[in-house]
């Protein structure tokens, strides 16, 4: 919680994604481990996003919902289904 007020305090906008799920999948999100300020989520190069791949089959679940919402928020983003190790 220091480092997000850290990041909230120099002006950076900080999203809790499971304030953003739908009921059915923070259900499923709620049973998954505890995670923050996940590396491997995603990544920006010039306009594309290109989505990561779990590190560890601990959190594989997680994924689908946090790319879907990354759909949502960013819908005119070129988006590329590229698994980056």
């Amino acid at each position: 919680m220091g480092f997000k007020t850290t990041l909230e305090n120099a002006g950076v906008k900080v999203i809790d994604y499971s304030e953003e799920l739908s009921t059915d999948v923070k259900t499923v999100s709620e049973q998954l481990i505890n995670r923050y300020f996940v590396r491997d989520l995603a990544c920006v190069i010039g306009n594309s996003m290109f989505y990561g791949a779990a590190g560890s089959s601990l959190r594989r679940q997680e994924y689908p919902h946090a790319h879907s919402l990354l759909e949502k928020w960013f819908p005119e983003k070129k988006l590329n289904n590229l698994l980056l190790h």
